[in-house]
């Protein structure tokens, strides 16, 4: 089971704020149920159900196209954000990294390849010393 960071600040944050409340659950869905490399395998039926109400591709386009790149003729999305948000700068050297790091060379994404994000943590090692601090 993978594991995810949750933008806490994300209800407060106005593009966020402004969706309606099944598109909120939408970018929910996508940021939870894409690989670790952002890439998520487009299934509406799936999300839909999932969700619990229907969604169409229009209306996530409609609402979240700017946060979502369209891959292979649309049986793929792309969410660009989510590999800054969850690693930081991309490292090959980092065995946690390295998925992303092949996934985002064979779609041939921006700032993927090992190519460095420039905000975020850096390792695992940083994060554990957060939550340790958190913990304190």
């Amino acid at each position: 089971m993978a594991k995810r960071f949750t933008d806490t600040e994300i209800w407060k944050k106005k593009w966020f704020r402004e969706l309606p409340v099944k598109m909120k659950e939408s970018w929910r869905y996508l940021t939870e149920n894409c690989n670790y490399g952002g890439v998520w395998d487009v299934d509406m039926g799936r999300m839909s159900f999932d969700i619990g109400i229907k969604i169409t591709e229009s209306e996530i386009q409609q609402h979240l196209g700017d946060r979502i790149q369209v891959l292979e003729d649309g049986i793929k999305w792309y969410i660009p954000g989510f590999c800054p948000f969850q690693y930081g700068e991309l490292n090959p050297n980092v065995s946690t990294h390295k998925g992303a790091i092949k996934i985002h060379k064979k779609y041939n994404l921006s700032n993927g390849g090992g190519k460095p994000f420039l905000k975020g943590y850096g390792t695992n090692k940083d994060m554990d010393k957060d939550m340790d601090k958190d913990m304190d």
